[in-house]
């Protein structure tokens, strides 16, 4: 009777370590699924990153020329005799006028461009990142436990 007990005891056993291996199978065929997206977010991010970081290096050029522009525009001011050959001319009055006016509306765009990229933006980025490694450490523990998955 107690060869027996141990028999039914054991099947009960390798029924149980059968259902948790199909469990893990179907979880690390999930993680797999989701490692893709995950990829996909994480080369959006780099580009978004990139792209925020140029339309950061153009707004800071642009706010300099900007600011020379005001310093050239404020030059001329004071520079003004009121003799011919050392007055400027309207017509350079105006052209720095409208230069300085496009390159608002220029610093203007960049500001509502990079207005889009909240600090929630950014927290959600952080998120995905932290599931994703999450989900890369427990493949790695499976793969550990049960072998490489075929692909």
């Amino acid at each position: 009777m107690y060869k027996g007990q141990a028999v039914v005891e054991m099947g009960s056993q390798l029924s149980g370590a059968l259902k948790a291996a199909t469990a893990a199978e179907r979880n690390i065929r999930a993680l797999q699924e989701q490692l893709v997206p995950q990829r996909e977010l994480e080369e959006a991010l780099r580009r978004t990153e990139a792209r925020r970081d140029e339309l950061e290096a153009d707004q800071r050029a642009t706010t300099l020329e900007n600011e020379t522009l005001h310093r050239r525009l404020r030059e001329l001011g004071e520079n003004i005799t009121g003799e011919p050959e050392t007055a400027p001319s309207a017509a350079v009055a105006e052209a720095v006028s409208a230069e300085n006016v496009a390159l608002r509306q220029e610093n203007a765009a960049m500001a509502a461009e990079l207005s889009a990229l909240t600090p929630q933006f950014f927290e959600e980025i952080e998120d995905l990142k932290y599931a994703h490694a999450t989900a890369r450490d427990k493949l790695a523990i499976y793969e550990a436990t049960y072998g490489a998955l075929p692909i």
